[in-house]
């Protein structure tokens, strides 16, 4: 199976279609996102609607949670807080019971996980080879079968094993797999990159093949900009889009 994996779309339109157009070419069998398709930017409706139209595989974010009505958002920023929010009032009822009704995480084929914050958390980030070592160990006790874990939340692409952390992917990077091992992966952001490029970022993983790729591709920004801006929304969601912050 080949699988598109995105996450934190945060409903920034521009860089979603330019990660479509990539994955349109690539033969993906099945698209799994891990969640925050709302939040932050000026699109909430269209990156529902995306998800919804194309039956994504998706579970859900915290800032799904908050726009859906299902958080109060105590632990939010007051920027992300007046955001998630805003989209909250975009969002007809319809649309916010989709929100509400994607799982905080969801078995693929016994083997693959996905999660939006960690495992053992759904609000947990996972920055550090210390957090992903002991949330593979929580993986090993609680899902045995599972051996690829699909997380999200940090904004930031990375790749975890046991002994390994890898963090560096402001270009497009292949990684082979070994079958024995157990991996956490970050997708990075599609919609709010925060590793310091400013290039959408996503993944595509081949289970046959066990290879995964590391993806990033340019978009708009400009136009994101301007959106945020004219939709009244703070203006440093549109500023930290031009350095990947």
């Amino acid at each position: 199976m080949k699988y598109g994996i995105i996450a934190d779309i945060h409903s920034n339109l521009e860089a979603l279609n330019a990660v479509k157009k990539v994955l349109s070419k690539e033969n993906i069998d099945e698209l799994i996102c891990s969640g925050d398709i709302v939040g932050y930017n000026a699109d909430p409706v269209a990156c529902v609607d995306f998800i919804k139209e194309n039956k994504v595989i998706s579970i859900k974010g915290n800032h799904d949670r908050l726009a859906s009505g299902g958080d109060s958002g105590f632990n939010f920023n007051e920027v992300a807080h007046h955001a998630a929010l805003w989209s909250r009032e975009r969002l007809d009822s319809t649309r916010k019971s989709f929100l509400e009704s994607l799982p905080d995480e969801r078995l693929i084929h016994k083997d693959i996980l996905i999660v939006h914050g960690s495992p053992r958390d759904r609000d947990e980030y996972i920055f550090s080879l210390t957090e992903a070592q002991e949330n593979i160990k929580y993986i090993e006790a609680n899902y045995p079968e599972v051996s690829i874990i699909f997380f999200s939340h940090t904004h930031i692409p990375a790749f975890f094993t046991k002994e390994k952390a890898e963090t560096s992917f402001e270009k497009t990077r292949t990684i082979k797999l070994d079958k024995k091992e157990t991996f956490l992966i970050n997708p990075g952001s599609i919609g709010q990159p925060r590793d310091g490029c400013p290039y959408a970022s996503f993944a595509i993983f081949d289970s046959e093949k066990m290879e995964l790729k590391i993806m990033r591709v340019k978009y708009d920004i400009e136009v994101a900009q301007r959106k945020i801006i004219q939709a009244g929304l703070n203006q440093k969601l549109a500023m930290r889009l031009a350095f990947g912050i």
